[in-house]
Protein backbone atom coordinates (compact mmCIF):
# COMPACT_ATOMS: atom_id res chain seq x y z
CA UNK A 1 0.00 0.00 0.00
CA UNK A 2 3.03 2.60 0.94
CA UNK A 3 4.53 1.47 -2.60
CA UNK A 4 1.28 2.33 -4.12
CA UNK A 5 0.93 5.54 -2.70
CA UNK A 6 4.53 6.51 -4.15
CA UNK A 7 3.52 4.98 -7.65
CA UNK A 8 0.92 7.08 -8.03
CA UNK A 9 3.16 9.96 -7.78
CA UNK A 10 5.35 8.68 -9.51
CA UNK A 11 4.72 6.27 -12.47
CA UNK A 12 8.45 4.93 -13.22
CA UNK A 13 8.56 3.01 -9.72
CA UNK A 14 8.16 -0.61 -10.12
CA UNK A 15 7.39 -3.00 -7.17
CA UNK A 16 8.47 -6.66 -7.22
CA UNK A 17 8.31 -9.08 -4.44
CA UNK A 18 10.54 -12.48 -3.93
CA UNK A 19 7.62 -15.92 -4.04
CA UNK A 20 10.02 -16.61 -1.14
CA UNK A 21 13.32 -14.95 0.82
CA UNK A 22 15.40 -15.78 -1.53
CA UNK A 23 18.51 -13.63 0.58
CA UNK A 24 19.90 -10.73 0.55
CA UNK A 25 22.79 -11.87 -1.97
CA UNK A 26 20.40 -13.43 -4.89
CA UNK A 27 17.60 -10.48 -4.28
CA UNK A 28 20.48 -8.12 -5.28
CA UNK A 29 21.29 -10.07 -8.55
CA UNK A 30 17.86 -10.47 -9.60
CA UNK A 31 17.33 -6.61 -9.03
CA UNK A 32 20.26 -6.03 -11.00
CA UNK A 33 18.58 -8.00 -14.20
CA UNK A 34 14.99 -6.38 -13.55
CA UNK A 35 16.45 -3.06 -13.91
CA UNK A 36 16.64 -1.26 -17.41
CA UNK A 37 18.66 2.07 -16.19
CA UNK A 38 22.30 2.41 -17.57
CA UNK A 39 23.16 2.78 -13.84
CA UNK A 40 22.25 0.56 -10.78
CA UNK A 41 22.30 2.34 -7.10
CA UNK A 42 22.03 -0.26 -4.82
CA UNK A 43 20.36 0.55 -1.43
CA UNK A 44 19.26 -1.39 1.65
CA UNK A 45 16.59 -0.30 3.12
CA UNK A 46 18.25 1.78 6.25
CA UNK A 47 20.41 3.84 4.67
CA UNK A 48 19.37 7.39 3.89
CA UNK A 49 20.24 9.14 0.89
CA UNK A 50 20.90 13.22 2.45
CA UNK A 51 19.28 15.86 0.69
CA UNK A 52 20.46 17.06 -2.27
CA UNK A 53 22.68 14.04 -2.96
CA UNK A 54 20.80 12.65 -5.75
CA UNK A 55 20.86 15.65 -7.59
CA UNK A 56 24.22 16.05 -7.08
CA UNK A 57 24.97 11.88 -8.41
CA UNK A 58 22.78 12.75 -11.40
CA UNK A 59 24.08 15.92 -12.58
CA UNK A 60 27.87 14.09 -12.34
CA UNK A 61 26.64 11.73 -14.41
CA UNK A 62 25.42 14.03 -16.98
CA UNK A 63 28.51 15.11 -17.86
CA UNK A 64 30.97 12.59 -17.19
CA UNK A 65 30.61 8.39 -17.76
CA UNK A 66 31.82 6.23 -15.12
CA UNK A 67 32.33 2.59 -14.71
CA UNK A 68 31.63 3.02 -10.90
CA UNK A 69 31.34 5.58 -8.73
CA UNK A 70 31.20 5.11 -4.78
CA UNK A 71 30.14 7.32 -2.12
CA UNK A 72 31.36 8.86 1.15
CA UNK A 73 28.88 7.56 4.19
CA UNK A 74 28.81 8.27 7.95
CA UNK A 75 26.84 6.10 10.71
CA UNK A 76 24.36 7.17 12.74
CA UNK A 77 22.90 4.47 16.27
CA UNK A 78 19.43 3.77 16.70
CA UNK A 79 17.94 6.23 18.83
CA UNK A 80 20.09 9.16 16.92
CA UNK A 81 19.12 11.51 14.38
CA UNK A 82 20.44 10.28 11.04
CA UNK A 83 21.42 13.87 10.62
CA UNK A 84 24.24 13.65 13.11
CA UNK A 85 26.04 11.99 10.66
CA UNK A 86 26.89 15.58 8.77
CA UNK A 87 28.49 16.58 12.40
CA UNK A 88 30.31 13.11 13.46
CA UNK A 89 31.90 12.81 9.63
CA UNK A 90 34.01 15.34 7.55
CA UNK A 91 33.39 15.68 3.71
CA UNK A 92 35.71 14.92 1.47
CA UNK A 93 36.90 16.23 -1.69
CA UNK A 94 35.53 14.20 -4.64
CA UNK A 95 37.79 12.55 -6.88
CA UNK A 96 37.97 10.98 -10.39
CA UNK A 97 40.20 7.65 -10.43
CA UNK A 98 41.50 6.23 -14.02
CA UNK A 99 43.58 3.44 -12.43
CA UNK A 100 41.40 1.36 -10.76
CA UNK A 101 43.74 0.07 -8.89
CA UNK A 102 44.52 3.04 -7.50
CA UNK A 103 40.87 3.16 -6.50
CA UNK A 104 40.99 0.01 -4.55
CA UNK A 105 44.30 0.97 -2.62
CA UNK A 106 42.82 4.13 -1.65
CA UNK A 107 39.47 3.23 -0.72
CA UNK A 108 37.87 0.24 0.99
CA UNK A 109 34.67 -0.74 -1.51
CA UNK A 110 32.42 -2.59 1.00
CA UNK A 111 29.38 -0.82 1.79
CA UNK A 112 26.48 -1.95 -0.40
CA UNK A 113 24.36 1.63 -0.12
CA UNK A 114 27.55 3.54 -0.98
CA UNK A 115 27.30 1.28 -4.75
CA UNK A 116 26.33 3.11 -8.04
CA UNK A 117 27.60 1.23 -11.17
CA UNK A 118 27.05 0.84 -14.73
CA UNK A 119 24.21 -1.91 -14.91
CA UNK A 120 25.79 -3.97 -18.39
CA UNK A 121 28.78 -4.30 -16.80
CA UNK A 122 27.28 -5.21 -13.84
CA UNK A 123 25.29 -8.05 -15.54
CA UNK A 124 28.49 -10.05 -17.04
CA UNK A 125 29.57 -10.87 -13.73
CA UNK A 126 26.57 -11.61 -12.15
CA UNK A 127 27.01 -15.62 -12.17
CA UNK A 128 30.80 -14.98 -11.22
CA UNK A 129 29.94 -13.71 -7.98
CA UNK A 130 26.94 -16.04 -7.73
CA UNK A 131 29.25 -18.90 -7.49
CA UNK A 132 30.85 -17.36 -4.59
CA UNK A 133 27.90 -18.38 -2.60
CA UNK A 134 28.81 -22.07 -3.14
CA UNK A 135 32.41 -20.81 -2.19
CA UNK A 136 31.10 -20.46 1.30
CA UNK A 137 31.09 -16.76 1.46
CA UNK A 138 28.30 -15.45 3.89
CA UNK A 139 26.28 -12.54 3.37
CA UNK A 140 26.86 -9.49 1.56
CA UNK A 141 28.92 -10.57 -1.53
CA UNK A 142 27.02 -9.18 -4.07
CA UNK A 143 29.04 -6.01 -3.51
CA UNK A 144 32.01 -7.89 -4.66
CA UNK A 145 30.32 -7.23 -8.30
CA UNK A 146 31.69 -3.51 -8.57
CA UNK A 147 35.27 -4.77 -7.81
CA UNK A 148 34.54 -6.74 -11.39
CA UNK A 149 32.66 -3.51 -12.75
CA UNK A 150 35.76 -1.32 -11.83
CA UNK A 151 38.44 -3.60 -12.94
CA UNK A 152 37.04 -4.36 -16.46
CA UNK A 153 36.01 -1.02 -17.60
CA UNK A 154 38.03 1.86 -19.27
CA UNK A 155 35.61 3.56 -17.87
CA UNK A 156 37.16 6.26 -15.01
CA UNK A 157 35.51 5.79 -11.08
CA UNK A 158 34.14 9.13 -9.07
CA UNK A 159 34.56 9.24 -5.70
CA UNK A 160 31.64 11.67 -4.47
CA UNK A 161 33.98 12.86 -0.81
CA UNK A 162 30.56 14.68 0.45
CA UNK A 163 28.96 12.79 2.90
CA UNK A 164 26.23 11.43 1.04
CA UNK A 165 24.47 8.48 3.25
CA UNK A 166 23.49 8.18 6.83
CA UNK A 167 24.22 4.28 7.55
CA UNK A 168 22.35 2.96 10.65
CA UNK A 169 25.06 1.05 12.28
CA UNK A 170 24.05 -2.48 13.30
CA UNK A 171 22.77 -2.73 17.16
CA UNK A 172 24.22 -6.51 17.14
CA UNK A 173 26.64 -8.65 15.18
CA UNK A 174 23.72 -10.94 13.81
CA UNK A 175 24.05 -10.27 10.39
CA UNK A 176 27.52 -9.10 10.38
CA UNK A 177 30.56 -11.03 11.94
CA UNK A 178 33.18 -9.02 11.75
CA UNK A 179 35.89 -11.61 11.33
CA UNK A 180 33.71 -13.57 8.49
CA UNK A 181 33.77 -9.95 6.36
CA UNK A 182 37.63 -9.75 6.59
CA UNK A 183 38.14 -12.97 6.02
CA UNK A 184 35.58 -12.75 2.84
CA UNK A 185 37.00 -9.66 2.25
CA UNK A 186 40.39 -11.57 1.62
CA UNK A 187 39.35 -14.28 -0.39
CA UNK A 188 37.94 -11.77 -2.54
CA UNK A 189 41.38 -10.31 -3.06
CA UNK A 190 43.01 -13.62 -3.44
CA UNK A 191 40.23 -14.98 -6.13
CA UNK A 192 41.07 -11.20 -8.13
CA UNK A 193 44.73 -11.79 -7.79
CA UNK A 194 44.81 -15.09 -9.38
CA UNK A 195 42.36 -14.35 -12.33
CA UNK A 196 44.80 -11.60 -12.86
CA UNK A 197 42.49 -8.44 -12.15
CA UNK A 198 44.49 -6.82 -9.46
CA UNK A 199 47.88 -6.42 -8.44
CA UNK A 200 50.07 -7.88 -5.54
CA UNK A 201 50.27 -5.04 -4.05
CA UNK A 202 46.62 -4.46 -4.52
CA UNK A 203 46.11 -7.66 -2.73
Amino acid sequence: AVVESYQGRFPGIIYRRNAQNVGMDENTFLTLEAASGEYVWLLSDDDIPLPGIVQKIVKRLESESCSLVYLNVGGYWPGESYEIVRTRNRDLPDKIFVDPQQVLQSITIAHFSAIIMNRKSALRFIDTVRSYGQKGFTRGYAVNLAHYVLLSSREPCLFIGKIALACRNPEDGNNYNPMTTLTDYARQYQLLREAGLVSKKTE
